[in-house]
């Protein structure tokens, strides 16, 4: 933990739940692996927010949202969908379920430069609740259950070898 000393995070959200932007100070002369980390938080963070919709909307509503992430080196299309599944006062409860999918590409990863790797597919799925305080940038709790499957080859002396990763998560997030 002594690598994230001095770390720093501020963003702003619209009003509307869309990320303007985001900005982690990562303290200098860290150790690469955990600066990788932490980019990758970044990028994390700037697609919490659940974005509503335009219009006004009550129980039972549903709407689409679709974002790029950046991830690993990697651009992952992800849909979300959200249900409306209870409004009052300013707290907000949406179930959410995400799709996720990635076109064949090159894989960057700064920390590994000399790997040369190809992402040959990439899907993904993943149903939760998100929680949220109309009055505070990040939701209040989170659930998430997915499921990734990602097929890359690897470049080793002229030969590609393919491997498949299989990913499963199941995550709770609070904040107090």
């Amino acid at each position: 933990m002594a690598n994230i000393k001095g770390l720093s995070a501020n963003g702003v959200i619209s009003s509307r739940g869309f990320n303007k932007g985001t900005d982690m100070k990562i303290p200098a002369g860290g150790d690469p692996q955990m600066r990788q980390v932490m980019e990758q938080m970044k990028d994390s963070f700037s697609k919490i927010s659940a974005p509503l919709p335009e219009e006004p909307i009550g129980s039972g509503a549903k709407w689409e949202v679709r974002m790029p992430l950046k991830s690993g080196g990697m651009m992952i299309e992800q849909t979300a969908t959200y249900e409306l599944v209870s409004l009052a006062d300013d707290k907000v409860v949406a179930k959410t379920a995400l799709v996720q999918r990635a076109a064949p590409q090159k894989i960057e990863n700064p920390t590994m430069p000399s790997l040369k790797m190809d992402l040959v597919r990439l899907k993904g799925t993943g149903a939760g609740e998100t929680t949220f305080d109309l009055g505070k940038i990040l939701p209040t709790q989170v659930t998430v259950d997915a499921e990734s499957e990602a097929t890359m080859a690897v470049d080793t002396g002229g030969q590609k070898a393919e491997t498949a990763v299989k990913v499963s998560v199941n995550m709770t997030m609070e904040a107090k």
